[in-house]
């Protein structure tokens, strides 16, 4: 028989403590902002998987302390302005590929993009050009 006066009961500032240390599959999808088929595509991953955790024998309830998290994502993620320096580069030698291969207008004439006036298309179309 349980004694009621020596239980303890779980503290509700300590419970939602522990639930702030851990993420769910769920909320790391809100956190970061990706489906949860790329999460498990990470979990799966042989090489450096993200370190998700379940209790022997569960094939569900998948959680992730936010130290685990934080340090997995340091190391398979990359600063946004290194990123862009590598894609700059990249659209560099795709632009001078296609730079010689075309002029900078299009085939129109006209600079890529570029919109005629709507006047210029009506005196276009008046004079036949």
């Amino acid at each position: 028989m349980i004694d009621e006066e020596k239980s303890t009961q779980l503290n509700p500032i300590y419970v939602w403590a522990i639930a702030a240390e851990y993420f769910t599959i769920m909320q790391t999808c809100q956190l970061l902002r990706v489906s949860v088929n790329r999460i498990r595509a990470y979990i799966e991953r042989d090489d450096d998987p993200m370190p998700f955790r379940c209790f022997p024998g569960q094939t569900k309830g998948y959680f992730i302390h936010k130290d685990d998290l934080r340090e997995w994502l340091m190391r398979n993620t990359v600063m946004v302005h290194d990123e862009k320096a590598n894609h700059g580069s990249q659209r560099t030698t795709t632009r001078a590929y296609s730079a010689s291969a075309r002029t900078p207008e299009g085939p129109s004439g006209r600079a890529a993009g570029a919109r005629r006036s709507s006047s210029a298309s009506a005196s276009a179309r008046s004079t036949g050009t």
